[in-house]
């Protein structure tokens, strides 16, 4: 029976009758939307929306964990649990909250920054050496005005002079790039930052 027809025989019903059959009509079609519903509509193709189980779970919670904001009373144990049923109820406060710890991101970081980001990363691949050369000078350079120095303990160990610089550098780099939105990034601090302005071409 289609909607319209429907709708008809809700209206055609007199006094208590027809009031019924509306509500029923009512009931029917404006059944609560679930946040899941709500948050799939809008959905970016880099997006994913985790369920139950998914492999990506494991990565997800670390970001969580060294997050400030997390989710009143959910803890990284209760996280994926948390996803599970807030996602099929209807309640529009949690909305914000579901969106930002239920959904997360496919890109790689080079995806991200190549996405949103005026920077021209570095190539990673094949002979690039003059470029990360020159991007090892720049960083050796400005790296105490700028106060983004790379505070890696391997990156300071290993960066001694310009020739094991530069592959510290592009393997820092390298390290980060390729990892995905939903991965923790480590502790550096403005890790993002710093990402953006050693690992490209024309920093500014």
């Amino acid at each position: 029976m289609t909607k319209a027809s429907l709708a008809t025989i809700a209206a055609s019903g007199t006094g208590a009758a027809g009031v019924g059959g509306y509500c029923s009509y009512q009931a029917l079609f404006n059944k609560p939307t679930t946040l899941l519903s709500r948050i799939q509509f809008s959905l970016e193709k880099h997006k994913k929306i985790l369920s139950s189980g998914d492999t990506e779970w494991s990565s997800w919670i670390e970001v969580y964990k060294s997050s400030e904001n997390k989710i009143s009373g959910i803890d990284a144990n209760g996280l994926e649990r948390w996803c599970e049923t807030t996602l099929k109820s209807s309640d529009g406060t949690k909305l914000d909250s579901a969106s930002t710890w239920c959904v997360i991101n496919t890109r790689t970081l080079s995806e991200e920054i190549s996405a949103i980001s005026k920077v021209t990363l570095l190539p990673l691949e094949g002979d690039s050496s003059d470029a990360w050369g020159k991007a090892w000078d720049f960083y050796d350079e400005n790296k105490t005005q700028l106060s983004l120095a790379i505070a890696d303990s391997t990156f300071t160990t290993e960066a001694t002079d310009k020739s094991k610089g530069t592959e510290a550098l592009k393997k820092w780099c390298s390290g980060l790039l390729n990892k995905r939105m939903y991965e923790s990034l480590g502790s550096e601090v403005k890790v993002r930052d710093k990402v953006e302005k050693w690992c490209s071409s024309n920093p500014s």
